[in-house]
């Protein structure tokens, strides 16, 4: 009776251990995953975003959508599908993974008017501040997520030994 009542014992603790490991270490280790990658998309985005625009070659085909009687409208920045896609993932990510801080900083940057006539003109010097402000922020969430994650998992390791 004593050997079912430690294996029963045994199987409990282990149950709960795999629901405390999932629930506070592997959750929160996949959010810093999904974080790093947000972050490594925005990364891109921004770099592809400054270097269409930029870009005179690009510029120069830009599309025209056609409104009817109301007139045309050509586009102020062309960016390829690619980029334009990039740009709206990222921004979708960092709205649901980060601060709506973050989120407006990745914003404002990717809203800037960047003039291919005029490369260094202020818009370029907020578009890079805009840009490193948002990496930033998105850094600061990740490595405050990461020290969390480290210091449970240090009291976990500590209270195993």
């Amino acid at each position: 009776m004593k050997e079912i009542a430690l294996v029963i014992l045994g199987l409990f603790s282990g149950a709960i251990l795999a629901w405390f490991q999932f629930k506070y270490i592997w959750v929160d280790q996949r959010m810093v995953e999904l974080k790093l990658k947000t972050l490594e998309e925005a990364a891109k985005a921004l770099a592809l975003f400054e270097r269409e625009a930029l870009d005179p070659e690009i510029q120069g085909k830009k599309r025209v959508n056609d409104l009817g009687q109301s007139g045309a409208i050509t586009r102020k920045i062309e960016l390829s599908a690619e980029t334009d896609v990039l740009m709206r993932t990222a921004l979708v990510k960092t709205k649901a993974l980060y601060t709506e801080n973050t989120y407006q900083c990745l914003l404002t940057a990717l809203g800037i008017q960047l003039d291919v006539k005029v490369p260094n003109d202020d818009a370029h010097n907020d578009f890079i501040k805009q840009s490193e402000k948002a990496i930033e922020e998105m850094s600061k969430d990740i490595k405050a997520n990461m020290s969390n994650l480290s210091s449970l998992t240090w009291r976990l390791h500590k209270d195993r030994s």
